[in-house]
């Protein structure tokens, strides 16, 4: 939904190419994708969509920054949250620079996140699909949970197996080091 001054607004898709708030960004795609461009917050932001949270920009060789917190006076952290679908691609993942906050997110599939700096990340987790997290600096972990991708598959007797037990998993590149925040 889109606050519009008087109320709320559904919408569907949404590329957002720039956002510059003071304060807290909230964006919530009722159905559909949401696009990032570039979003700064001189407090926290909150992104929610039905579906996929996706890089705008085909910047994979280069990355433009998608959410940028400073070291801003509120509390900085990012919340990234799909029902259906996945944040960022295999092939171009979505691009932060959180300052002072914590990356938190709820993801239904895959998650691919590239941080351009240190980062502190609370709790992470992907419901059905794995976590890549790329860190060009300190990668400061809370928790991340990976439940995997559940599968159905057919054998040559026509009897259908689901096998909901994989694992998820969990990569995590940084140029640093990856820590435990809690120890």
């Amino acid at each position: 939904s889109c606050v519009t001054g008087v109320g709320y607004q559904a919408i569907n898709d949404l590329i957002a190419y720039r956002i510059n708030a003071g304060g807290v960004v909230e964006i919530d795609v009722a159905e559909g994708d949401l696009y990032l461009g570039r979003i700064t917050s001189g407090d926290s932001v909150d992104l929610r969509a039905a579906s996929d949270i996706l890089d705008y920009f085909n910047d994979a060789g280069q990355p433009v920054v998608n959410i940028f917190t400073g070291n801003v006076p509120g509390s900085g952290d990012v919340y990234l949250q799909t029902t259906t679908g996945n944040v960022g691609a295999a092939s171009n993942f979505v691009d932060v620079k959180i300052v002072k906050g914590d990356l938190n997110a709820d993801i239904d599939e895959d998650g691919f996140i590239n941080s351009v700096t240190d980062l502190n990340i609370g709790y992470v987790e992907s419901d059905d699909g794995n976590i890549t997290l790329i860190v060009d600096g300190l990668a400061n972990v809370g928790q991340i949970v990976a439940n995997g991708d559940g599968f159905a598959s057919q054998g040559s007797n026509g009897v259908v197996t689901i096998n909901n037990n994989i694992d998820g998993v969990v990569t995590i590149q940084a140029a640093s080091n990856i820590v435990d925040r809690y120890d």
